[in-house]
Formats: C-alpha cells, sequence, structure tokens
C-alpha cells in the first residue's frame, strides 16, 4: 500500500506487482488501491494494475467478479480497460466454470466507445484471450454481437477474427463477415477488411475465392481491400 501511494512510477509498479500478492490479508483495500493505478497517467503504472487486478480474479474469481462489474460502470476509460487485462488473467487457467461471467463482462465491454476499451476487447480480450479458452462459448457470443443493429458490438465481433485464435474458426469467420460486411458503417466494414486480411494468411487460396464471389455484390468493399494485400504482395 505504501509503494502504491508514492508519487514514482516505478514505485507504483511496484506496489501492483506487491498487491497481487498481500491481496487475501487485505481485499478491500488492495482492489481500491488497484483500481486507483489503473487510472494512473503513466501507461505502465495502468498495466501493471490491470495485470496484478487479472491475477487477483484469477485466484479468487468469485469474490472478483462484483468488483470487476463495478469497474465497468467507472467514468474513467482507463479504469474499464483494466476490465479486459483482468479478463485475460482470469482466463488463463481455463477453468470452464468462469467462461459465461468473463463473457458477460465482455457483453459490457464490447458496447463501451472509449478508445482504450474498444482496442483491447474484440481483438485482445476476446480474440487474443477467450477464443482460444473457450471457443465455443465465445463464438455463440460473437455471432450475438455480429447480429445487434448496434455498431460498437458489430465492430468487436469483426475485430475478434484479427487475432491468431481465429487461424482455427475461419468457416465461421467467413460466415460471420460476410453479413458484417454489408454494413455501411466505415468503422464496420473497416473491422471486416481487417479481420479479412488476417484470415487471407490463414488459408489464403480458400478466403481469396470466397472474396472474388464478395466482389460481385454489396459485400465488395471490404472484400476489395482485404484482396488489395494480395495484389501489393505479387507486385
Amino acid at each position: 500500500m505504501w509503494f502504491a501511494a508514492q508519487s514514482s512510477d516505478t514505485a507504483k509498479e511496484l506496489g501492483a506487482l506487491l498487491l497481487a500478492n498481500s491481496y487475501p490479508r487485505h481485499k478491500k483495500e488492495a482492489m481500491s488501491a488497484l483500481r486507483r493505478l489503473a487510472d494512473d497517467p503513466n501507461w505502465e503504472v495502468r498495466e501493471w494494475a490491470g495485470s496484478a487486478a487479472g491475477t487477483i480474479f484469477g485466484r479468487d474469481f468469485d469474490c472478483v467478479l462484483p468488483e470487476m462489474n463495478e469497474w465497468l460502470q467507472d467514468p474513467s476509460q482507463f479504469v474499464r480497460r483494466a476490465v479486459c487485462l483482468a479478463i485475460i488473467g482470469a482466463a488463463d487457467d481455463g477453468d470452464p466454470g468462469h467462461a459465461e461471467p468473463l463473457l458477460r463482462l465482455a457483453d459490457v465491454l464490447v458496447t463501451d466507445p472509449a478508445e482504450e476499451v474498444k482496442r483491447n476487447t474484440g481483438p485482445f480480450a476476446v480474440g487474443g484471450k477467450l477464443l482460444g479458452r473457450y471457443p465455443e462459448q465465445t463464438l455463440a457470443h460473437v455471432r450475438r454481437w455480429a447480429s445487434s443493429d448496434d455498431e460498437m458490438p458489430r465492430w468487436n465481433a469483426a475485430m475478434v477474427f484479427v487475432a491468431a485464435n481465429s487461424r482455427k474458426h475461419v468457416d465461421v469467420g467467413l460466415q460471420l463477415l460476410s453479413g458484417l460486411a454489408t454494413d455501411k458503417r466505415r468503422p464496420v466494414w473497416m473491422a471486416v477488411a481487417s479481420a479479412l486480411k488476417h484470415l487471407l494468411k490463414r488459408e489464403p487460396e480458400r478466403v481469396e475465392k470466397e472474396l472474388r464471389r464478395w466482389l460481385k455484390d454489396d459485400r465488395k468493399v471490404p472484400a476489395s481491400l482485404a484482396l488489395r494485400t494480395i495484389t501489393l504482395a505479387e507486385r
């Protein structure tokens, strides 16, 4: 607690690390201090705080889950973004009983338009971690996000497929991205194009063949952007 209260960034980082280990002896105070550090002006301190919260979340899941739901309501996008890091830490053990509670946190995060939250939800916490740990449950939630009318869940649904874990789910990816590709909102079809570029790297012949079909209908814009990657590589 003393380290976490210092002005030195290094001291605060050390404080976050120590709080992850001393948490059982002062749970409420530890989480309060980490929440404050998660909103620190220094990005490295915020990283340490989010990582520490994830360590604690994984060890004391049921007690910390309500705290994470509170963090989701924090006015600071940095605190809300720390929930993304906490999800990653909590998912490390792959406990199947943790899948739905973690994905319900993600259900809230995918609606958040704040830049810090946005960058760390679909492509990072969900695609980079949850999709690898809990593929079936995660894809069920991603399908729901893709079927939403709102821009942010649809953007996040597309960005899940930029992660390396998507290489095992090319079929589902193409299916969901096909629907999202018709969205006229620029952030959504740009996210689709980004995801398609990654899928092209996974299975180039198959994905290219599918995208050539898209060029003939209202999916042509994101398809052409993705296929441009191949054209540039051939030059």
